[in-house]
């Protein structure tokens, strides 16, 4: 042990660890970026990044520490986590039970629901990998779940899981020599960041919230501290050009660029820049530790904790409206506040605790425990939903809104797992093949009803049909969703191709005429009817068959906005008043919205005999006023699409209503 606490001396060279004004200095900056960027400052739309300062921060300051214990043969794990939980678990726990206390008057049950897995995840340090698994298309808007800036703590929790045992092995590993410290963390440094670039074109949301695609920026943080001392003028130089690289990012960067990845060097670069230890303090240093931003620098952590879930629960009592300029800046009041508040009354007192570390893993872990069961037993009562009278049951969260059971899971072919509703798909002889993207999926209980003795039918998600072909739509969030779309597309065709008796094939989808461009091309903006015109055009002549005829379903009517925060605004949750028209449809914005799309299906319809087209937005706005209610069932789960669990009476009335029986007969 000797002789290793006498390497890691030489090789680490570190000087007895002091405080640095200027590092709290630079967390006020950090967390102020992101809390502006989440409150809707539109010239900082890159202030996310300011969690990435923090990580290269958290990663110097902690490695500064462990590596000094070490070096002094003094390093104790069970001490490292005892600090980890003084320091996080106490502010992090009175944040999520005054969240699932407010959640409980201003929730509706899923949201409810999903608050409980969240503050179960967030209190075991997972909850980034519960977002990475439950922010996809159908579930609760990333933005209004009020413990979503909890994947941060995930990650770092997880990076410190392993990061004091790597370190102990480099001291080992490295001996008397100061290269290999810096090699084994550069190659940790360049692996993460590999990582991370590929995950951004490939998997956007994996890139996000993974451990492994952000431990290069903890890393880069942990290698200053084993860097020489920058001379005092080069200091001069490179904090301020740190600086620069922070808040260029943070204002040149927005939320549709590819994240973190190649994007996310900058930032970090400019954070290490900054922190480098240097002989002499520069000037940059001397105005990061001016006092209000050192103050708030000391509060960052419970400000970071507070901000995020008070903009998050007035948003659900807004109706899911951000809030005015007057009102954000009484939310960040009222947030600056509540940190203030925790840093003084929760984290100062429990930091300076000295209980034995054994005594303070145990009850920290205890306390994790009974928080995590509390979390998931909230999520196994379904969010409460007998808080809310029996007309809202239906609608109490989106999973609700969207249950069908199929009738008849399936696998056929290379569609591979289906679903097949009506008659046994084998044995029938007049076969429905229903293709699209999710307003496929909400048509499916629609087309049920209808289905006559005999026929079968079955659903392919994919793209919308006018897309895969010659025509195509580009995604950033999905790097591989035109490769997907002419994947699924092929595969559609050569289903339709070598299978006999399908009769009837209906396309439902968004339809969108301005999105497509052809043989990756954008197309010109003044045409855009014409290009979704020859995209639909190719795939119907190409499923055509003597005996089959297609079904166009054009768009239904849509909100230009959510509508369930209106809705559950007439139940006893606390929300502020709807305006009494909020939820009337004039049939105007229909047609506004969708006169080129329908002009293109009527004329598919007229020339080619093998074609029919549906118009369920026509049908339901035929008044003036579309149809958002029919038996006393609020027909939508969303602005777009239709509740699928509305009652037979209801969707067989809109069946007969947009023309569907008819056009399946």
């Amino acid at each position: 042990m000797a002789s290793e606490v006498s390497a890691v001396r030489e090789i680490a060279m570190l000087p007895t660890p002091s405080y640095r004004a200027d590092i709290d200095g630079l967390r006020a900056i950090a967390v102020l970026l992101v809390v502006i960027y989440h409150y809707g400052l539109d010239q900082v739309p890159g202030g996310f990044i300011g969690v990435d300062v923090f990580f290269v921060i958290s990663g110097y300051l902690i490695t500064s520490v462990v590596a000094r214990e070490i070096a002094e043969g003094r390093f104790s794990i069970a001490a490292f986590y005892s600090r980890r939980v003084r320091r996080i678990l106490p502010a992090l726990t009175a944040v999520i039970v005054a969240s699932l206390v407010v959640g409980y008057f201003v929730l509706m049950p899923g949201d409810y629901r999903s608050l409980g897995w969240q503050a179960g995840t967030a209190v075991l340090g997972i909850s980034n990998l519960y977002f990475l698994w439950n922010t996809g298309y159908f579930d609760q808007v990333a933005d209004l779940l009020p413990l979503l800036h909890t994947w941060s703590l995930g990650v770092e929790e997880q990076f410190y899981l392993v990061w004091p045992i790597i370190l102990v092995a480099i001291t080992r590993l490295s001996r008397n020599a100061f290269l290999p410290v810096i090699l084994i963390l550069a190659a940790i440094i360049a692996s993460s960041f590999a990582v991370a670039c590929f995950h951004v074109s490939e998997d956007p949301q994996a890139a996000f919230y993974l451990p492994y695609t952000r431990a290069w920026e903890l890393a880069l943080g942990a290698l200053l501290v084993f860097a020489p001392r920058l001379p005092a003028k080069w200091a001069q130089v490179a904090a301020p050009l740190g600086l620069m690289l922070v808040a260029g990012s943070a204002i040149v960067l927005t939320s549709s660029d590819p994240f973190p990845g190649m994007n996310a060097l900058a930032p970090c670069l400019g954070a290490a820049l900054v922190i480098w230890p240097s002989e002499r303090a520069s000037i940059t240093a001397r105005l990061l530790s001016f006092e209000p931003l050192r103050q708030i620098g000391l509060a960052s952590y419970s400000l970071y904790l507070w901000h995020w879930p008070i903009l998050v629960f007035y948003r659900h009592y807004n109706l899911g409206e951000m809030p005015s300029a007057p009102e954000a800046a009484l939310l960040l009041v009222a947030s600056v506040g509540l940190a203030f508040l925790s840093l003084r009354l929760i984290e100062a007192p429990f930091r300076r605790m000295h209980l034995p570390n054994l005594r303070t893993l145990v009850v920290g872990i205890s306390g994790s425990f009974v928080m995590a069961v509390s979390g998931f037993a909230l999520a196994a009562a379904e969010g409460v939903p007998m808080r809310l009278s029996s007309a809202f049951r239906a609608m109490e969260s989106r999973e609700v809104m969207w249950t069908w059971d199929c009738p008849h899971p399936t696998s056929l072919g290379e569609l591979g797992k289906v679903c097949v509703f009506g008659e046994d798909w084998e044995t029938s002889t007049d076969r429905v093949f229903l293709w699209g993207d999710s307003h496929a999926i909400h048509f499916v209980p629609l087309l049920n009803t209808v289905l006559n003795p005999g026929q079968s039918a079955v659903l392919f998600h994919a793209c919308p049909a006018s897309m895969g072909g010659t025509y195509h739509r580009n995604r950033r969030d999905l790097p591989d969703y035109r490769a997907k779309c002419i994947e699924t597309r092929e595969t559609a065709l050569r289903f339709l191709e070598n299978t006999p008796h399908i009769k009837t094939v209906v396309l439902a989808s968004l339809w969108q005429a301005g999105y497509l461009s052809k043989d990756g091309e954008e197309q010109p903006n003044n045409d855009p009817a014409t290009t979704f015109y020859y995209a639909l055009s190719e795939t119907l002549e190409v499923i055509r068959a003597s005996d089959r005829k297609t079904v166009l379903v054009a768009n239904f009517a849509s909100f230009p906005f959510d509508p369930m925060g209106c809705v559950f605004a007439q139940s006893t949750l606390l929300r502020t008043p709807c305006p009494p028209d909020a939820l009337i449809l004039p049939s105007s914005g229909y047609e506004e919205r969708n006169a080129d799309l329908n002009s293109v299906f009527s004329a598919l319809a007229w020339e080619r005999v093998d074609v029919e087209a549906v118009f369920p937005g026509s049908s339901m706005c035929a008044s003036g006023i579309c149809q958002t209610e029919i038996n006393g069932e609020f027909l939508f789960q969303d602005h777009s699409h239709i509740r699928r669990n509305l009652s037979t009476e209801t969707l067989e009335e809109i069946a007969d209503t947009i023309g569907l029986t008819d056009a399946i007969d």
